[in-house]
């Protein structure tokens, strides 16, 4: 049984996801992310492409749980993305919405993952429905369970964070998770 598979049951038994955080480096986790895919892309004929922001500071979350977002997003992105096509996964700080407006440069409060395809999009209409239990768009491939979004976002909600999609049809989809930063020692 898969690691997705294992959550799955957990999440469905339970409504609960057992987090193990530690200190993490964003960059490692986006090239945690992306080699398990390598050869699914390629066999697509598909890049991937890492783009971490220098200097990030960590995040403190379960590692595993976050590759189980990570492969479900590219696993989709992989699925969607049209041949000789590249996605990107990106890594960049983010500021609170709170201290945006503020003169001095706000201090990072969250790190936001994004994982951009150059796929057919996603209707603003279809889009609401994207993190609930078995929705599927309708028209798209088969296989999947309609799940994988809920749990990604059950698992970045569990890590106090926020999960949401940016996509215009034909325009491609971009997907992107917030998860918030090691807190400075005081």
């Amino acid at each position: 049984m898969g690691a997705l598979q294992l959550l799955d049951r957990d999440v469905a038994e339970s409504g609960t996801i057992e987090l193990h955080r530690r200190r993490t480096d964003p960059g490692a986790l986006v090239d945690m992310a992306i080699e398990p895919h390598r050869a699914a892309s390629e066999q697509a004929q598909v890049t991937i492409r890492a783009e971490v922001f220098p200097g990030l500071p960590e995040v403190f979350v379960d590692p595993d749980r976050m590759q189980l977002v990570f492969s479900n997003l590219l696993t989709n992105a992989i699925r969607f993305a049209p041949r000789d096509s590249e996605i990107v996964v990106r890594a960049r700080a983010e500021a609170s919405r709170a201290e945006a407006g503020s003169h001095r440069a706000p201090a990072p409060t969250h790190i936001r993952f994004e994982v951009a395809d150059r796929g057919p999009g996603i209707s603003k209409d279809h889009q609401t429905g994207l993190f609930e239990k078995f929705f599927r768009v309708p028209g798209s491939p088969e296989g999947g369970s309609g799940l994988g979004l809920f749990i990604a976002k059950g698992v970045v909600q569990a890590h106090g964070g926020e999960i949401g999609i940016a996509s215009q049809p034909g325009e491609g989809a971009m997907f992107w998770f917030t998860v918030p930063v090691v807190a400075p020692a005081a």
